[in-house]
This record gives C-alpha cells, sequence and structure tokens, in this order.
C-alpha cells in the first residue's frame, strides 16, 4: 500500500482517520443470502436480522448488546460547511430502509479476495485502526464506483481485520446506510464539488467507536474488539492511499493530479477537527502535523492558517506510475 498522508499527535484524544483510497485488492468472504434487495447501481445487500449480523460471528461479541445510538449529543460531531466549498455528495438510496429490526449488510459475491496488506507507515503488530474512506475497489465491488468503504485491524492485519462487514467486528445500526453503498455523485475537475462529513468518536459511556456520515449515525466498531484503542487513541491522520496487484503500475491516488490549492482542481480535506473527552470539538493545531508521502507518484501541502471558511486543510494526490522509481 502507498500513501500520501498527515498524522497529527493530540495525546490521549479521540481518534478520527480519514483517507480517500482507489484500491485494487482486498480481503473478503462470500455472505449468506437472507433478503436481497437490488440497488440501482446492479449490487445486492442483504437485510439481515440486526442481532445475526456477521458482527456477533466475533468470538469477543457473543454476547453484546447493541447500542442503538451513542450516548453523546447529536449535534457532536455535526460539521457545517460552507457551500462555497461545495454541495453534500449523497450516498444509497433515499426510500430503500431495511424493515424493522433489520440492517443491511453489503454482499461480497467474490471469495477469498485476499491481499497481503503492508503499510508503509506501521511494521509494529500492536498497529490497531479503524478508518471510513470513500475508495474505488473493483475487487472488491465488481465495479469502479466511488463507494463508502470502511477497515479495521488490530495487529496491522497479520492475523485480523477486513473491509466494511466482511468479517465480523462493524456494528451495523442504521437500517438504509451502511458500508459499501456507492456515492451517486462525485467531484468534477474545475467544476461541482461535492463534500462528505465523515467522523469518528469514541462513547464514553460504552467505549464503543461510533461512525457518523453525514449526520447519520451508521454503527460502530465494539471496544471489545480492539486493543489499543479501548479507552482512547494517540493521533489520527488524513490522507489518502492506494493499492496495487503485484508488479503493477501504482494507481492514480484523489482524482489523479497532483495536489494544489484550488480545491475545484485536487482531492482535499477540510474542517480537519478531533473531539476532547469530554466532547468539545476543536480545529487541528497545524503545528505537530507530519507529513509523509511514500512514493513520489503522489503528494500532498499543507495549508495552514488560511482564514475566512477554510482554515487549515490538505489537498493531495497524484498521477501514480511506475512503482519505486
Amino acid at each position: 500500500m502507498l500513501s500520501a498522508g498527515l498524522r497529527v499527535n493530540m495525546g490521549l484524544y479521540l481518534l478520527l482517520v480519514l483517507s480517500l483510497c482507489s484500491c485494487y485488492k482486498a480481503i473478503g468472504e462470500e455472505t449468506t443470502n437472507v433478503k436481497p434487495i437490488q440497488q440501482r447501481d446492479d449490487r445486492e445487500f442483504d437485510c439481515v436480522d440486526i442481532y445475526k449480523q456477521p458482527a456477533f460471528d466475533h468470538p469477543l461479541l457473543k454476547n453484546h448488546k447493541i447500542q442503538m445510538s451513542p450516548s453523546f449529543s447529536g449535534n457532536v460531531l455535526n460539521n457545517y460547511y460552507d457551500t462555497k466549498i461545495g454541495k453534500f455528495s449523497k450516498i444509497g438510496l433515499q426510500d430503500e430502509d431495511c424493515p424493522p429490526g433489520m440492517v443491511p449488510i453489503m454482499k461480497i459475491k467474490s471469495r477469498h479476495l485476499r491481499n497481503e496488506y503492508s503499510h508503509s507507515r506501521y511494521n509494529s503488530k500492536n498497529f490497531t485502526n479503524d478508518n471510513p474512506s470513500q475508495q474505488v475497489d473493483p475487487a472488491l465491488y465488481g465495479d469502479s464506483h466511488t463507494r463508502l468503504t470502511t477497515y479495521w485491524t488490530v495487529d496491522n492485519f497479520g492475523n485480523t481485520g477486513c473491509f466494511n462487514s466482511v468479517c465480523p467486528g462493524f456494528v451495523q445500526v442504521h437500517p438504509r446506510l451502511h458500508p459499501g453503498l456507492a456515492f451517486s455523485n462525485t467531484s468534477v475537475f474545475g467544476g461541482q464539488q461535492f463534500i462528505t462529513d465523515i467522523s469518528i468518536a469514541q462513547d464514553g459511556l460504552s467505549g464503543h467507536w461510533w461512525l457518523k456520515v453525514d449526520h447519520q449515525n451508521i454503527g460502530y466498531w465494539p471496544k471489545h474488539i480492539f486493543t489499543l484503542l479501548t479507552n482512547d487513541a494517540r493521533y489520527f491522520e488524513f490522507g489518502g492511499e492506494v493499492y496495487r496487484n503485484v508488479n503493477k503500475p501504482c494507481p492514480p491516488m484523489g482524482n489523479g493530479r497532483f495536489p494544489s490549492r484550488e480545491l475545484k482542481e485536487t482531492s482535499f480535506f477540510t474542517e480537519m477537527q478531533y473531539v476532547t473527552p469530554v466532547y468539545s470539538i476543536r480545529d487541528i493545531d497545524p503545528l505537530p502535523m507530519a507529513k509523509y508521502i511514500s512514493y513520489k507518484g503522489y503528494d500532498l501541502k499543507i495549508w495552514k492558517n488560511q482564514g475566512g471558511d477554510y482554515h487549515n486543510f490538505i489537498t493531495y494526490g497524484g498521477p501514480g506510475g511506475k512503482c519505486g522509481k
């Protein structure tokens, strides 16, 4: 995996890990059909009993009590972007909720989609991560749509972790929005930009890590499946990642262009914030930012103290090319 990212060390604060990916291999297993519902992008998901979803096949979640909503206020993680930046993207269909007591789980038709996951930034077996992103992954989904994709691991993908719900871990609670859904609109170079508000915060009472997308509670990663994220997180990251098949060129990242300051011409993160243990939202401090680029085919630029509606933001991406050259 190659990356262009920004790490911010914040001490004992909560985790927010976001990335925009173009991915070409993944880890996956076929799921069991229960109630197929066809989406407009010709993919299927299953509506499953909320108490029989894949998460509860995890040995540490056998007697897990589902938390239907976080204990913190619904306004805690709501960001309000200036419309000059872009319109909110649309994810999934607006009229296909699962029946009461059931939740949607994305079907993965390909069996044994597996990649030897190597992360250029981490070699420690204690690396623990949960990560939501916008992602393109033909191997995982069978198409080139941009989709809401999550992954988690407690040992840098040595023996644990996967994308979305293809292995036990993520507890789905929303009746319609779920990992794997395609975005119905995406940004155009030099034209209309679409933004997605994605956030993660730990519930102070339950300890679970809640995923929120465009002000909607999607679900959570239970604290029981983690080791280093049981009580808090030490840093968070923003940036892009790409995966490639062995002996293949490095794929493009973001919109395939090197980053610039003009947000209509680049992939970007703005309104970058973190949540304190008392649920106070703070803008990130640009001083402890650490930039890393794993390959010269990509780049990332940090724009500090820009003022106005933008504050601090980053732009990133690149065309890829012959890896290691």
